[in-house]
């Protein structure tokens, strides 16, 4: 005679699971410093002149840049005239909305991880987060920001 699982243990899977969803997505939001940055750069409506989808990038200062929090083909830039917005799938952010930072606040610098070239945007004066992206993405928002997003000569 075979026994079946007890009925109880799927809702009880689904629960757990989602828990522990919940417990790494807000971990590591939290390490990519995205709780500070929606406090001091919450969202605000601002149409977006141009939005780039799929993006991938590194972000964090808690930890030593090497060791930032990636986000692989997650997420998604729009270049606003009042400044870029950065956001999360909603898959991954259940807690953590858009940020809007002011161009103003935004500083850019190029930097190398072993050979790979990247820029890294500082968010903020003094700095509470920054998010490293490839150059090729770094020309293509500086191009529709129309100059506002300033980026250094190539090294």
């Amino acid at each position: 005679m075979e026994q079946s699982a007890p009925l109880w243990i799927v809702p009880l899977f689904l629960i757990g699971f989602l828990a522990f969803w919940l417990l790494v997505t807000t971990l590591l939001l939290a390490l990519a410093d995205w709780p500070a940055l929606a406090d001091r750069f919450p969202d605000r409506q601002e149409t977006a002149v141009k939005r780039f989808r799929m993006c991938s990038g590194g972000m964090g200062t808690t930890l030593p840049e090497f060791f930032g929090v990636n986000f692989g083909n997650c997420l998604t830039l729009d270049v606003a005239h009042a400044g870029l917005r950065v956001s999360v799938w909603k898959l991954f952010r259940p807690f953590s909305p858009p940020i809007l930072v002011p161009w103003s606040e935004i500083e850019a610098a190029h930097r190398k991880v072993l050979f790979w070239p990247q820029i890294r945007l500082g968010f903020g004066h003094p700095e509470i987060g920054r998010l490293t992206i490839i150059p090729r993405l770094a020309v293509k928002l500086a191009e529709a920001s129309q100059g506002k997003l300033k980026l250094p000569p190539s090294p």
